[in-house]
């Protein structure tokens, strides 16, 4: 018996001191654990305080599915998808917290009913902004907003007028901001570039901005689609450590104004955004001087200036605007550049109003997500005359999107131009769109009269129906006849035109045959009445 306890013994012993060392192990262990869930809520919060959102979200993700995480932690998370633009997954956690019962902070309700916009949530985004309106019953952008949605059915009426392309330069990063430059388009992008030090931006979790050019080759008949040679870097003078551009080109393209990131960084303001000048002078670019109302307590950027470069438009967040980022413009006098003048509430509202563009005739086109649209970033436009501001219009769909919609950039005529969105992937996927507006649709039913003169020299008092012809309408292009139609008694006609094309019309009649040209419009027209004239000395007689 002594013996064997003598043998035993020792082991219980061994065995109580492995199981406690087991617990202190588990217990350590637990402990490193909460530590590391501790030090992950505080880095999150850091980040989240520092408006570093998708670092914020990494490690808020990290912790969620632990059973002791704070009440706030889904709110967060909400909060981070929303900021980072992944609107789709900013709802689905929003509608969690909603679907366990719990209330949203007023904050948070209009967050969500922004969201549920912008995904296309129509119906139920103005349930929750009329929840937002029920604790605010001033609130004059709720009101809007409300009033927007529920008669959105005028943004898409005149769809059929525009056509909006993707262009083949885009990536899985952003590219956006396109501007017309020599026979290419210059654009921002934080495309990867193969360096062996790479420098991310920590509001994003990527690469800096960067000026690119692209080549742009167009059908010379006007009917293909532009095509688009690879990009490049642009000049290498431009290009910053941290974010370069927009871009906005004067005087024949010989000058620029530039955003760019300060070269010093602020304490609390972080590296804000400036403007400067630049001009192309003995075959490179040089920049020339900062705008002199730059500052490192605020940014300017987004730059927009007329052709003879006297008249500045830009976007601010400095000290004493209405909210957000606000639109000021700033004149070129004998003296130099005058404070910059706030556009004032028919234009800014406390949300942000950014990338301002302005046309020749006088219109000025911005992007604003604090006037009602269709979600997110919306153009609008309004026209400036004498210096007052007329009415404010949303362009509607499609160049608007229930996502961010801005960056545009319209022609001399207003009829084409570049937009950016981030309307087919979301976040911070941004991507360069072609567009043309204003466009004549097809189908399009011409009527007109069929005429005939004897020579071409003679006047236009001579001219006499030509009736009981027949008409081919052949594409010129595709060398095919696509619509027949034979001229009545007094020489008129009625034609359909299937589609936009190059077109020429065969005229077969007695003793008469030939080819006229009929020019369709690609853009509306008021007058679709045409008046086809047959010479007889273009024409060949035909003998029966």
């Amino acid at each position: 018996m002594s013996n064997a306890f003598k043998t035993i013994a020792p082991r219980k012993y061994l065995l109580m001191l492995i199981l406690g060392m087991i617990i202190s192990i588990n217990i350590s262990a637990q402990d490193s654990m909460t530590d590391l869930f501790k030090n992950d809520l505080k880095t999150a919060d850091l980040e989240f305080t520092n408006e570093n959102y998708q670092l914020a979200l990494s490690a808020y993700l990290r912790v969620a599915d632990r059973k002791d995480v704070p009440p706030s932690l889904p709110l967060k998370i909400a909060k981070c998808y929303y900021f980072t633009k992944k609107y789709d997954k900013a709802v689905k956690t929003y509608h969690q917290y909603v679907n366990s019962g719990k209330e949203l902070p007023a904050t948070d309700l209009y967050y969500f009913a922004e969201a549920l916009s912008i995904v296309g949530n129509y119906e139920e985004s103005i349930v929750y902004y009329e929840k937002c309106l029920a604790q605010d019953p001033e609130n004059e952008l709720l009101i809007k907003k409300i009033w927007r949605l529920s008669n959105r059915s005028y943004l898409f009426e005149d769809s059929v007028f525009y056509t909006v392309r993707e262009i083949p330069i885009n990536t899985t990063q952003g590219e956006l901001l396109a501007v017309p430059y020599k026979n290419g388009i210059v654009f921002t992008s934080n495309r990867e570039e193969v360096k062996l030090i790479k420098k991310i931006d920590a509001s994003t979790n990527s690469a800096f901005y960067k000026l690119y050019f692209a080549p742009v080759y167009k059908e010379p008949s006007g009917i293909g689609l532009t095509e688009y040679g690879p990009a490049t870097l642009f000049n290498e003078v431009f290009q910053s450590d941290y974010h370069t551009g927009p871009i906005c080109f004067y005087e024949g393209s010989n000058k620029m104004i530039l955003a760019k990131s300060n070269d010093k960084k602020s304490a609390d303001k972080g590296r804000t955004l400036q403007l400067y000048f630049a001009e192309f002078k003995q075959g490179t670019w040089k920049t020339t001087q900062p705008f002199p109302f730059n500052s490192p307590d605020y940014s300017n950027t987004d730059p927009s200036i007329n052709e003879e470069g006297n008249i500045l438009y830009f976007a601010s967040n400095m000290p004493g605007g209405m909210g957000g980022m606000d639109l000021y413009v700033s004149m070129l006098s004998d003296s130099g550049w005058t404070i910059p003048k706030n556009l004032g509430s028919e234009v800014n509202t406390v949300k942000n109003e950014v990338f301002p563009h302005l046309q020749q005739d006088g219109t000025l086109y911005f992007s604003s997500n604090g006037h009602a649209g269709l979600g997110g970033l919306d153009i609008f436009k309004i026209e400036i005359q004498n210096g007052n501001f007329k009415e404010l219009e949303n362009v509607g769909y499609p160049l608007n999107s229930g996502y961010d919609d801005f960056g545009i950039y319209t022609d001399t005529l207003s009829n084409s131009g570049y937009l950016s969105s981030n309307r087919k992937n979301g976040g911070y996927d941004d991507d360069i769109y072609e567009f043309e507006m204003d466009l004549q649709p097809y189908p399009m039913t011409v009527t007109g009269v069929l005429k005939f003169i004897e020579h071409n020299w003679m006047d236009s008092s001579e001219l006499r129906p030509l009736p009981d012809v027949t008409l081919s309408l052949i594409d010129d292009v595709k060398d095919l006849v696509v619509a027949e139609t034979v001229s009545d008694s007094e020489g008129n006609f009625k034609m359909i035109v299937p589609y936009y094309s190059k077109y020429k019309v065969r005229v077969v009649g007695k003793n008469i045959e030939g080819i006229v040209s009929f020019e369709v419009p690609k853009h509306r027209k008021i007058n679709d009445k045409y008046d086809i004239v047959v010479v007889n000395d273009d024409f060949k007689t035909v003998s029966n």
